[in-house]
């Protein structure tokens, strides 16, 4: 879905900030506790 999603800001000359990876390891329900 990502490469779907920078594909089409691209086509429009839009920047694309990919955020998929922002929040590893501080998700609400993450089985690791810290």
């Amino acid at each position: 879905m990502t490469r779907e999603l920078k594909a089409a800001a691209t086509s429009v000359r839009a920047k694309f900030l990919d955020i998929s990876d922002a929040f590893a390891g501080h998700e609400l329900c993450n089985k690791v506790s810290g």
